[in-house]
């Protein structure tokens, strides 16, 4: 696992850190354009800024509606025929030419960022269609914006993507006006889980960036695999095959992690069987924890080994969101939901007692029980939260959805630091 973990930093403050690409923020640019190349289809979302420098706020931003802002499937698909990249990025750009007055293309810089599908591709695949990208963005004919290098489009890794959340947040929180202070981010996605934080230490993960023209250590790494998707398929295979079932097509499988009443057959690595709840929440905690928080050294095996505990406040988005929604944990409707691990315990436990007839109208109420037990057992027995410790879980921040893309944005032009 430390094979994988983030060495990045706007300066390159000792030889073992790696820079991300960064532009001077022009005082000509008033937009800016970001693809976000994911596993199912590549979404673009447009910027448009009103001010510039370490006084920005999110007031001083507008997230555009361009349209259409989505193409499926994902940028990944076409490995066996990079040559159709130009038709499939096309309705994109043509959909950012009709939202960004003409005047401002040439200063508006365009980024592409590709996620999940694309890092799993072969390097020879990946790099043809990385090609074919920035062909099109350096083809001004066909695409008028400011696409100053090519590692302006590029695959990004899931520790670079913590380190844009963590911009995100802290943009939107307005962090960076108060000095000395800073929240961590805890971003829980399909395929993997992030934690990036101010952590002031000479370990080996920390490094140095320059944000808004203060100089920030930060810690950062992603865990791939454990991710709710992936976390639930593991935790799925694991138990079919305590009961012997990885080979009965026709075994059905008793799941503690579900509610009683459920009884559906589900899919991990490419196999169905059929799952029963039982809503034996103690077993589905100690399961969940033999399973993802070994203490062994063995990093291989146990990658959470030597994750320091978290230090100060955070802000937990995505899976986290979704899943304490879910079971009520966590209020839709509320801006500021703080919970404790003690909370999450308690609603996860009457969550789970709930009988799935009651729930199955809900299409994602039957992943509920285990990813609630999983966040539970992630911030407890991964990262050490004491019980009644408190994080902050939300969807959005003064307007603008937590996630990567915003800070992806904020960096990569430069303009906090303009």
């Amino acid at each position: 696992m430390k094979a994988f973990l983030l060495l990045l930093g706007v300066i390159c403050l000792t030889c073992r850190t790696k820079s991300i690409p960064v532009h001077t923020f022009s005082s000509e640019t008033e937009y800016a354009i970001l693809f976000d190349a994911g596993s199912s289809g590549t979404r673009m979302e447009i910027y448009q800024f009103l001010a510039s420098g370490p006084t920005l706020k999110p007031s001083d931003i507008l997230e555009l509606s361009p349209s259409p802002s989505k193409v499926e499937p994902g940028l990944s698909s076409l490995a066996e025929d990079p040559s159709q990249v130009e038709e499939y990025m096309t309705p994109l750009l043509e959909s950012a030419k009709k939202t960004i007055p003409e005047d401002k293309q040439a200063s508006t810089p365009i980024f592409l960022l590709a996620t999940a599908g694309m890092r799993l591709l072969p390097e020879d695949q990946a790099d043809a269609i990385l090609n074919e990208v920035q062909k099109l963005f350096n083809d001004k004919d066909k695409c008028p914006f400011m696409f100053q290098d090519d590692n302006d489009a590029r695959i990004i890794t899931g520790q670079t993507e913590g380190i844009y959340s963590w911009v995100t947040v802290n943009f939107l929180a307005g962090a960076y006006r108060l000095k000395g202070f800073t929240y961590g981010s805890l971003d829980l996605g399909g395929a993997s889980h992030q934690n990036t934080w101010i952590f002031n230490s000479n370990h080996s993960d920390v490094m140095v960036i320059a944000i808004a023209g203060r100089n920030f250590s930060i810690f950062a790494r992603s865990y791939l695999g454990f991710g709710q998707d992936q976390a639930r398929e593991r935790y799925l295979r694991v138990i079919a095959q305590k009961e012997n079932c990885d080979e009965n097509s026709e075994c059905v499988v008793k799941s503690p992690c579900h509610n009683k009443g459920f009884k559906e057959p589900l899919t991990f690595d490419d196999q169905e069987r059929v799952f029963e709840g039982t809503a034996r929440v103690n077993l589905c905690r100690r399961i969940i924890s033999k399973i993802f928080f070994c203490h062994s050294p063995d990093l291989e095996e146990c990658p959470f080994s030597d994750q320091p505990k978290l230090e100060g406040k955070f802000y937990a988005f995505s899976a986290f969101y979704y899943v304490l929604t879910g079971i009520k944990a966590v209020c839709s409707d509320c801006e500021n939901n703080q919970v404790s691990p003690a909370k999450i315990r308690l609603y996860s436990k009457s969550f789970c007692k709930t009988d799935y007839n009651e729930l199955k109208e809900d299409p994602y109420a039957k992943n509920d029980c285990f990813g609630a037990n999983y966040i539970y057992e992630l911030l407890t027995e991964g990262y050490g939260l004491r019980p009644y410790r408190k994080i902050t879980v939300a969807n959005s921040l003064n307007g603008f959805d937590l996630g990567w893309t915003l800070g992806a944005v904020l960096h990569n032009t430069g303009i906090l630091n303009a």
